[in-house]
């Protein structure tokens, strides 16, 4: 265990404390510990205290740290153990009770009540403990691991990418898309981890719509790219798994990456379904954005009369997955109501984060009705694609930064800057393929 444990566990322990002997905190938390009390959070507690006090020494960190690990162990061990024998003990007892002729029926059956409560009570307690120590042991595997701090391969993916592009080497891509599928594969196996550990759906907080929109964005490219084979889909794998890490990363430093958020309501139905569904959405407008950027690149170089065959595969990408976010988001948005009429007594409320799921939906329609009545071509669907970008990045970050509205949470400066300069990009690109210069369709009248 290392110091990424702050990024991907809660911080819960007061940062200032006076105490810096390790062994007295220890010996608090192992007493809760003996209690049942918060297993996981209490450890977790101890391992950022211990980091808080160590400092930048790291060694001395990673020692207290495996010296609690190990005591720790030895105290949950102990505790089952006694747990098991206790359990044992009431059986015994029951069955000694049950057959006694002795006692009086009614001082029997008070009797064997009483065992039988006191055998279904540590039963329970039984269970917690056993699943609470398969998960510890699997939690801190996951924290060494940490399968969504290697941002950094999906930065060596788009170099493989550009060298792909660069050079002509059609092996070059193909290598790169079973890299970007072992990716991709860790990727999912995090996400399933999470869901293991937290015992709830994979969406729960800014921090995990990150990594799930990552995750769905990655999957669906090297779909895309299985199909195509041009290299379109690893290019949007690898800088979208690369962004959406980042901004993960950058999130799991506010704290408890497992936390639920104010706005997020104890409903597992309604987080496998509204929230699934609706980040699935956002999802495939992003990977229609980045198919419009990469359009519009091809297009300062080429004309679509040039390059019939990417341009069409292009703008397939970008139909295609217009097509999909405006079901998903269509029917995120209507069960996001229905959990809203269950929650807080209104379908619909002009909440800022309802009227963004809206704007997505009718930016997405927009888009498919100007595709089928040929009002755009191949620039027109790449441009509106491309700004789609900005009124979901608007929808899934800019309402939270409003500080109104039920779904008001995630706010930190840094974040409200960082919306403002990718709806900035997305705006001002859209907008630059205006330009002249552009090739699109040379010789045609351009759309």
């Amino acid at each position: 265990m290392n110091k990424n444990i702050l990024k991907f566990n809660p911080p819960l322990v007061i940062k200032n404390s006076d105490k810096n002997d390790w062994d007295t905190l220890a010996h608090s938390i192992s007493s809760n510990l003996m209690l049942g009390k918060g297993l996981n959070d209490n450890t977790e507690q101890l391992a950022v205290s211990l980091y808080y006090f160590y400092d930048d020494k790291h060694k001395e960190f990673n020692e207290a740290i495996d010296k609690f690990l190990e005591i720790n162990k030895e105290i949950r061990q102990t505790r089952l153990t006694a747990i098991k024998s206790e359990l044992e003990e009431s059986r015994t007892e029951f069955t000694k009770t049950k057959a006694n002729n002795e006692l009086s029926k009614n001082a029997k059956d008070t009797k064997l009540t009483e065992l039988s409560s006191q055998e279904h009570r540590l039963e329970g307690e039984l269970q917690v403990w056993e699943t609470a120590e398969s998960k510890t042991s699997f939690e801190i595997t996951f924290n060494k691991i940490n399968p969504f701090g290697l941002y950094h391969w999906y930065g060596l993916a788009f170099v493989l990418c550009a060298l792909s592009w660069l050079f002509r080497k059609p092996w070059i891509n193909r290598c790169n898309l079973h890299f970007l599928s072992v990716l991709a594969a860790l990727h999912t196996w995090g996400l399933i981890a999470r869901v293991y550990i937290s015992d709830y759906p994979p969406i729960t907080n800014l921090y995990s719509t990150a990594i799930f929109i990552g995750w769905m964005i990655v999957v669906s490219a090297l779909i895309i790219e299985a199909l195509f084979k041009r290299g379109i889909g690893n290019i949007i794998a690898a800088v979208c798994g690369f962004l959406t890490l980042n901004i993960a990363n950058a999130l799991s430093l506010d704290g408890d990456t497992m936390q639920m958020m104010q706005a997020v309501l104890d409903t597992k139905f309604f987080l496998m379904t509204h929230v699934i569904t609706i980040n699935m959405g956002y999802a495939a407008t992003y990977i229609a954005a980045m198919a419009g950027i990469i359009s519009l690149i091809y297009a300062l170089f080429k004309s679509e009369k040039e390059n019939k065959e990417l341009f069409k595969i292009l703008n397939s990408t970008i139909y295609g997955t217009i097509a999909f976010a405006i079901f998903f988001s269509f029917i995120g948005t209507i069960l996001g109501g229905l959990w809203a009429d269950d929650s807080w007594g209104r379908f619909w409320g002009w909440d800022p984060k309802e009227n963004g799921a809206l704007l997505i939906v009718i930016w997405c329609a927009i888009i498919l009705h100007a595709k089928m009545a040929g009002i755009a071509r191949s620039r027109g669907i790449a441009l509106l694609s491309i700004f789609g970008g900005a009124v979901t990045t608007w929808s899934w970050f800019g309402v939270n930064q409003l500080s109104i509205g039920l779904h008001s949470y995630g706010f930190t400066s840094q974040a409200a800057f960082y919306v403002m300069l990718a709806v900035i990009i997305f705006t001002g690109l859209s907008l630059i393929g205006l330009l002249p210069f552009f090739k699109w369709n040379k010789g045609k009248k351009a759309s």
